[in-house]
């Protein structure tokens, strides 16, 4: 299941580049030269395809299509979200609907993503964040709305070890919570995803 925003309707935008992060990966993944995955097994949900209700709908179903014996992957690229007093941090993903007003109802919290991580009874589940784009793209690390909410963007560190519990989980994100994400102006993919060597397909 690959996720990718770039347009949100209540918060800053990311760069187009999140979106072919998604596809590139999509098109990895179906490539008999690659994995060979059916693309009946590959779902790809960009901008107003993910929406809080249908990112969780899709991990839901793919805990009943994945089959022990199976690998999951799931891969989300958009904004991410630290909430919660320092000390106490929490994160949340920013689906496209996410609104700062309202982020129990319109965002993903680390524990929604957890537990729905837990019910895909796959042996082998490997999960990517890209949830912090700033750097060489020059975006401010703060997730606004433009209407004074604002919240840091990035994901605590103490989630990845929730997300990651488990036998046979293994969760990369594309940095830590003092890092920063790059989408360099005018590349098609984020540095997260580019291609490091012709022969590698992501």
């Amino acid at each position: 299941m690959l996720i990718g925003v770039a347009s949100y309707q209540h918060v800053t935008d990311l760069p187009q580049a999140i979106l072919d992060d998604a596809r590139d990966i999509a098109a990895t993944l179906t490539s008999p030269n690659y994995c060979g995955y059916s693309p009946a097994n590959v779902v790809t949900l960009l901008d107003s395809q993910a929406t809080r209700t249908a990112v969780l709908k899709g991990l839901a179903e793919l805990a009943v299509r994945a089959g022990t014996d199976d690998t999951a992957c799931v891969f989300f690229s958009g904004h991410g979200a630290i909430v919660g007093a320092p000390g106490s941090e929490d994160s949340v993903l920013a689906t496209v609907d996410t609104d700062l007003v309202d982020l129990e109802a319109t965002s993903i919290s680390s524990d929604e993503f957890a537990r729905a991580l837990a019910a895909i009874k796959a042996k082998r589940v490997l999960v990517f964040i890209d949830a912090c784009h700033a750097g060489g793209a020059a975006i401010s690390k703060t997730l606004s709305d433009g209407k004074r909410h604002k919240l840091k963007s990035g994901y605590a560190p103490t989630t990845f070890a929730k997300l990651a519990s488990g036998s046979g989980r293994a969760l990369m994100a594309s940095c830590r919570a003092n890092e920063v994400s790059a989408v360099f102006t005018g590349a098609r993919n984020s540095v997260f995803t580019w291609p490091n060597d012709v022969s590698c397909g992501t």
